[in-house]
């Protein structure tokens, strides 16, 4: 039987559910503004009592306070989730069926993003409409993605979107039942991680958030002074997960499952495998095509650009042609 909730814990329980996830510290605040105006003396062990006696009320309707650290700015939250495992059930309430599978692949593009990078940039977010029927246009597809931001579903540093607090743990079942082998969780604390470290010998499946890397160091054997992985017993030379760099050399836009690229490997993408005709892309590719004539013969271009490398390649080696003429000539 459910207890029922004081005066005090229901005037908390309203505003998380108005935000939805917050700051601990935050949280406390709400708490004790809530017993204030109650004109009620409230203690540490009294915020405690009411997130577990909330807590208990939530389950029978399918929530759940959870507790996570944010892997960016590494503060404390605390947030309500929805704990039905029926694919984005919590997003389906506010966004059209065409936003959901824009989202929905966007979420898939950050969450398999090659390298480990879990991220990938505004760019590239916006150009997954062009994949869609009907296409949603960069424009509609942008200011979606800020709305997702402002939601909290979704962040952005850098020009690249990353995975938020929210949806790690909220979607925390979808994102294991639809891409389990993307999911890897800390050796020191067991939650989910798309920034931090993982262990470079291949096959390994350590992962540690930056925070946790003093406990994780605790926890690594020594051999003379050479530290070893606490799982393949090899030494210990880490690599960056959810890192940027790792992300702008990525292919753009497509899904990444299923390419044939090892989606935990580090090795470089092989664009003309996807067939790709990005605009982002293009503009990549002939910015390279106006640093050197000889660019033509590079692998992994789109068609159009490959149709532009094989006209150059025609012209002799005396003769030298500015990509802005070229591109007037097209």
């Amino acid at each position: 039987m459910v207890e029922a909730l004081e005066l005090p814990q229901q005037a908390w329980l309203q505003g998380m559910m108005s935000h939805r996830i917050v700051t601990e510290e935050r949280s406390q605040a709400m708490f004790k503004a809530a017993t204030e105006a109650c004109r009620v003396q409230h203690t540490q062990r009294d915020y405690a009592e009411c997130i577990k006696k909330v807590n208990n009320a939530l389950i029978v309707v399918n929530l759940e306070i959870r507790r996570m650290i944010d892997e960016q700015t590494e503060k404390h939250m605390l947030a309500i989730v929805n704990t039905k495992a029926d694919e984005i059930a919590e997003l389906a309430t506010q966004f059209t069926p065409h936003e959901i599978k824009f989202i929905k692949s966007l979420i898939e593009n950050i969450f398999t993003a090659p390298r480990r990078a879990y991220c990938i940039s505004s760019t590239v977010a916006i150009s997954l409409g062009k994949d869609m029927d009907p296409e949603l246009s960069s424009t509609k597809a942008d200011i979606l993605c800020k709305k997702l931001v402002s939601q909290g579903w979704i962040t952005k540093d850098a020009g690249f979107y990353f995975l938020s607090p929210r949806s790690l743990l909220e979607l925390q079942s979808y994102l294991r039942g639809s891409y389990e082998e993307y999911m890897h969780t800390c050796h020191a604390c067991k939650d989910i991680v798309t920034r931090g470290l993982a262990c470079s010998t291949e096959g390994c499946d350590l992962y540690a958030h930056h925070y946790c890397k003093p406990r994780l160091l605790s926890m690594l054997q020594t051999k003379g002074d050479v530290r070893l992985c606490a799982k393949c017993k090899k030494p210990w030379s880490p690599l960056t997960v959810g890192d940027t760099t790792n992300a702008s050399t990525m292919m753009i836009g497509r899904s990444n499952r299923n390419n044939g690229e090892n989606p935990l490997g580090f090795t470089s993408v092989n664009r003309a495998s996807t067939g790709e005709t990005d605009d982002s892309e293009d503009s990549e590719e002939e910015d390279e095509l106006g640093e050197t004539q000889d660019s033509g013969s590079k692998r992994g271009r789109s068609s159009t650009v490959q149709s532009r490398s094989s006209q150059r390649r025609r012209i002799t080696e005396e003769e030298t042609v500015p990509l802005e003429e070229d591109e007037e000539s097209d």
